[in-house]
């Protein structure tokens, strides 16, 4: 698809992918390599304000910055990588929790519902105004150097898929999608069931604002 823009757009033009994780720029070849970067938004686009800005050394200076002003001019909170990393950051960081999550839910530690209540409760209220440095800037470095001591060696490593997870995708429980996941939506009205997420990301939006 980026390739056939790149013969058809204008060659001021810049071309972007909203890929999450591949690195386009082993394959990807076009005559402007200088204006093209990857823009990964998030979902729902409308509403979430990153945007992972991911260019290459070919990638110049000039398109960085009017992309970053561009998304900036219309809402949005880009970063800018300083180069393409498997995963970038969020899906790296999201997918490091979830490895956890799906461990303790996996050994019976806590349930399922108890272990995202655990996000909801904690990390949802500090992470909306501060990020896990501000975070352990606060607990102080000297604590969490300790704790990481002592509890890294304890915590999940494994380079496989999740267990739990992987047993639903092959009993074809997807999630909201069938209606069955790691929770059960079969009472619920799919279209509705998002609309109401969607509204709860704006509302929260919102009232972060005010912080």
């Amino acid at each position: 698809v980026i390739e056939a823009a790149d013969r058809i757009a204008p060659k001021h033009a810049y071309l972007t992918s909203d890929t999450s994780a591949i690195n386009i720029f082993k394959f990807l070849e076009t005559s402007r390599p200088e204006r093209v970067m990857i823009t990964h938004f998030f979902n729902p686009a409308s509403l979430m304000p990153l945007v992972e800005m991911v260019p290459v050394p070919e990638t110049a200076r000039e398109t960085i910055d009017s992309l970053r002003n561009f998304l900036e001019a219309h809402g949005k909170k880009p970063i800018v990588l300083k180069e393409c990393i498997p995963g970038f950051i969020a899906n790296r960081l999201t997918l490091a929790l979830a490895r956890e999550a799906y461990y303790l839910a996996g050994e019976g530690y806590a349930s399922i519902e108890d272990i995202d209540r655990v996000i909801v409760t904690t990390f949802g209220p500090r992470y909306v105004f501060e990020g896990i440095f501000d975070l352990y800037d606060h607990i102080g470095l000297d604590v969490g150097y300790a704790v990481a001591k002592d509890l890294l060696p304890q915590l999940c490593s494994s380079m496989e898929v999740p267990r739990l997870l992987r047993e639903k995708v092959e009993a074809g429980l997807l999630g909201v999608k069938t209606k069955k996941g790691l929770k059960d939506y079969s009472g619920e009205e799919i279209a509705a069931l998002c609309a109401e997420r969607n509204r709860k990301i704006a509302k929260a939006l919102k009232a972060a604002e005010t912080l």
